[in-house]
């Protein structure tokens, strides 16, 4: 938020008219009363959502109430008022309160002027009476809720941290991004090592049936090698029993053809 803006800020918030305002606040109630707070409408129609809350002087977050009435949107008069159990009202005579007025968006729309809670009841004079007894000039009671300079150190430090805020979402925006495509990356990565995997499987696979049908070859080369060497034990044992057979080394040899030398 620039300074021109929270200038702007700062002098609306004493010159405008509050859109909620309080009525007949006293400066002292007693905590073991009910609180009717009554507050009027200054062109502004209530909706559903809208509440009506105690604060601790010095809060600065809406949501730093202690407690809060629901206003019904059908409260369409011009005064309205809201009670507060007493059950639920704060039992500290010390600290300094106020009510305000907030949207179902949580926007403050008007603020009451500071009060105690007592012990007892004490007379009270009322500090503001109604809307039509003060001129607009009075209404710095709504200024109550936040001193100025406190009010715009605050929404100094809320931009810087909403800047901060906007880095971090960028950055974890970027981060979120580099992720996805490592992801990506990765995902083909692993489905181009699937592909290589699912090769090297075929190959095994053709290894396989290979390695099966040799082995098959293999077995009947060797039975049919096994079937020879039978036979040729059997042929040589029938050649050591047989007695017909002949030594052919024991035989003399031809005399030679008798007509060599008588040839004239």
């Amino acid at each position: 938020m620039s300074e021109e803006k929270i200038a702007c800020l700062e002098t609306s918030f004493v010159s405008m008219r509050p859109a909620v305002e309080f009525l007949d606040v006293l400066d002292q109630y007693p905590y073991n009363e009910d609180l009717t707070c009554t507050f009027a409408f200054n062109d502004y129609t209530p909706q559903e959502g809208d509440r009506v809350a105690i604060y601790k002087i010095g809060w600065s977050f809406v949501k730093d109430y202690i407690v809060f009435e629901w206003v019904s949107p059908e409260a369409k008069n011009t005064k309205y008022s809201v009670v507060f159990n007493k059950h639920i009202l704060p039992k500290n005579n010390v600290e300094i309160y106020q009510i305000c007025y907030i949207t179902a968006e949580n926007e403050i729309q008007g603020a009451s002027s500071s009060f105690q809670f007592t012990a007892e009841k004490q007379k009270s004079t009322p500090q503001q009476t109604t809307a039509s007894s003060e001129s607009h000039s009075s209404v710095p009671h709504f200024n109550l809720q936040i001193n100025h300079e406190d009010e715009i150190k605050q929404l100094k430090e809320e931009n810087s941290m909403l800047k901060e805020s906007l880095k971090l979402i960028i950055a974890g925006q970027n981060s979120q991004k580099t992720i996805a495509d490592e992801m990506k990356e990765l995902r083909n990565a692993v489905d181009n090592l699937k592909i290589v995997v699912d090769g090297h499987k075929s190959e095994i696979d053709s290894l396989k049936s290979k390695i099966r049908e040799g082995g098959e070859e293999y077995k009947k080369l060797y039975l049919e090698k096994m079937k020879l060497e039978k036979k040729l034990d059997k042929v040589k044992s029938r050649k050591a029993d047989s007695k017909d057979d002949i030594d052919i080394d024991g035989l003399k040899s031809i005399p030679p053809f008798p007509y060599i030398n008588n040839a004239y």
